[in-house]
Parts: C-alpha cells; sequence; structure tokens
C-alpha cells in the first residue's frame, strides 16, 4: 500500500536537470533524503500535523515566535538563521524558494552535499528538542552537521524478501525504514509498548517505550501499539516504512481488514488512515525472535514511559542491536 501525503509547505519544484544534480551529490543516503523531504516541502513539521489532525502545539519548538512550517524552521526562525550563518556555507535567505532559486543551480555538488548534511543535522537536532527536551546548540550541531560531512555513502548489500514465518530480524532494503513494535499485556492497567527503527544498514534512527496503553486485550494492545508507532514515525519524518510485528493475528487483519462496528475495527482504521501519510508503507510478521527488541521496549515501558531515544536505543536493549545485525548478515545474499 503506498500513498502521497501534501506539501507542508508550497515551494517552488525544481526542474529535472536541477534535481539530477541535487540528487548526484556524495551526501549520505540519508541526509539527501531528508533534505529532498525539506525542499519539497515534505516534512512533519508541527503545522502540517496540526491540518493532518494529530494533536500537537503548532508553534515553533525552537523559538516559539511562528507555526512550525517548513519554510519557517529552515529560513526564517531565528535560532535556525544563527545555525544557518554559523555553519561553513554562511547562508542568508528570506524564504525557502529564494534559497532552492539560487543554491540549486549556483552551488557546487560538494557544497550541496554540504547543505544536505547540515540540513540532516538541523532535523536531528529539531527532533531532540522536541522529543528529548534538549537544548539546541547552534556549535554542537554545527559540528554535527561537519562529522556527517566526513562519512563515506553507504553500500550496503540488498537483502532477500523475507520469507514468511521468518524467525530472525532481517534489513530492509535500502531506501526503507523498518520499525518493529510490539505490545506487553499484563492487564488493563498494566500494558506498555515499544518500538525501534532502523535502516538497511541495521543503523538505528529512533527507538521509543510507551506507557500505559489504554485496552481490553492484547490483540487490541497490539493494535493500540501500531496505532502510536505510526503517529511517531510520521513526526518523526520517516517517509518509507515496513512496520514489523510478531502477532499473527494483527497481521492477518492487516491484510485482511475485519468489516464491523467495534472498538477493534475503529483502531484498525485509524491505521489505515494514518498510513495515507507515508509514500510507501507495509506490515509484515516475525516470529518473537526477530522482535526482540521492540518487545523488551514494551515489557520495560514502565521505566521509560514517553520516552525516545534519536539514534540509540537505552543501554538495556544495545545488545540486542549487536544481536540483531549479526543475524542479519546471515540471511543476506
Amino acid at each position: 500500500m503506498s500513498s502521497q501525503a501534501g506539501p507542508s509547505t508550497n515551494v517552488t519544484p525544481l526542474q529535472p536537470k536541477q534535481w539530477k544534480k541535487f540528487w548526484s551529490s556524495s551526501g549520505l543516503p540519508r541526509c539527501k533524503e531528508l533534505a529532498w523531504r525539506a525542499s519539497s516541502g515534505y516534512l512533519p513539521v508541527r503545522a502540517a500535523l496540526v491540518r493532518r489532525g494529530v494533536d500537537v502545539e503548532v508553534d515553533c519548538p525552537l523559538c516559539g515566535m511562528e507555526p512550525e512550517t517548513v519554510d519557517h524552521l529552515w529560513i526564517r526562525c531565528a535560532v535556525t538563521r544563527a545555525f544557518w550563518f554559523g555553519s561553513p556555507l554562511a547562508l542568508r535567505f528570506d524564504t525557502l524558494h529564494d534559497f532552492l532559486k539560487y543554491f540549486i543551480d549556483s552551488a557546487e555538488e560538494d557544497v550541496i552535499s554540504l547543505w544536505q548534511t547540515a540540513s540532516y543535522a538541523l532535523w536531528e537536532a529539531r527532533n531532540r528538542v522536541v522529543f528529548e527536551g534538549r537544548a539546541f546548540s547552534v556549535p554542537l550541531v554545527v559540528q554535527r552537521a561537519q562529522d556527517l560531512g566526513q562519512l563515506l555513502p553507504a553500500s550496503g548489500t540488498e537483502v532477500r524478501n523475507a520469507p514468511s514465518m521468518v524467525a530472525v530480524w532481517q534489513r530492509p532494503t535500502r531506501g526503507v525504514i523498518k520499525i518493529n513494535f510490539d505490545a506487553s499485556f499484563r492487564s488493563t492497567s498494566d500494558i506498555g509498548a515499544g518500538m525501534v527503527a532502523r535502516d538497511h544498514e541495521g543503523f538505528v534512527l529512533a527507538s521509543a517505550a510507551a506507557f500505559p496503553l489504554a485496552a481490553s486485550s492484547p490483540l487490541l494492545a497490539e493494535v493500540a501499539a501500531l496505532r502510536w508507532a505510526m503517529v511517531l514515525a510520521i513526526q518523526l519524518g520517516f517517509c518509507r516504512v515496513c512496520f514489523e510485528t510478531d502477532c499473527l493475528q494483527l497481521f492477518q487483519r492487516w491484510t485482511k481488514p475485519p468489516d464491523g462496528a467495534s472498538y477493534l475495527v475503529s483502531i484498525i482504521n485509524d491505521c489505515f488512515v494514518f498510513s495515507r501519510s507515508f509514500d510507501v508503507i507495509d506490515l509484515s510478521f516475525v516470529r518473537r525472535s526477530g522482535n526482540a527488541m521492540a518487545d523488551l521496549l514494551a515489557r520495560k515501558a514502565s521505566s521509560f514511559a514517553g520516552l525516545v531515544w534519536i539514534e540509540e536505543v537505552p543501554s538495556k536493549a544495545n545488545s540486542f542491536v549487536s544481536a540483531d545485525l549479526l543475524a542479519s548478515v546471515s540471511v543476506q545474499v
């Protein structure tokens, strides 16, 4: 299933020749994709989420002066303007339109790559402010952009399509983010959820835990965990995703949506509505052994309630990262 969400700000589309120059840079794939989403107006900034019906504050989390649109965050925000001017690019523009019109045409490919990595560092730092309550430090974000610029583009090996009833975690195909999620149901008042998002190299992009969830059965808890994971993925800006569950009943209901007016059906319908916010979305099934990290986060959710980790997992889950990477190597072509 795939869908295309509307842009979160009005920008002038680049011409094919400009896009070719954009994508031919030496930037990291994840940096180029993030910069493309910013350039095209497809980022889950707060103003866009509010338009989609998500209950969040609309003001910019960095300056608090205006609604957070892509144009505001990238160009007009006083905090990010200081970042751009303090970066090696030393940029000053009034609108995203003016920036794109000048920059893509005039800049060399290595400069475009630098802008792409800086854009990724900016969005990453913004997410740390929103999800972790950290302060936005211009020198640290500039340093992060410079560090990213020193990394070589990834050249990981593609993996085979996951067979049915797969028992180990497998890396997603290039360009897709795999999001493992799970729910832990002990009682109606003790329900937690966990999720971890990784790219085709097994690199952790984010992890999170939620507690408590409202559900009256283990199946309802699993469906509620999927809905929570979808909303979080939208807020994190993930575009091409594959959610993975170890709940066979949920997987069966996703592939053959049930009819009726039950609470279960209403939550599943919510998930289908949220799925329209992604360019590409899929749901796959894996055995519990292949979903161990999400299972741990769900079981420990009461200790982590509401926490989101960017590009890392809590220390208790570090061993699962290594174990999953080793397991995924054994199933590569």
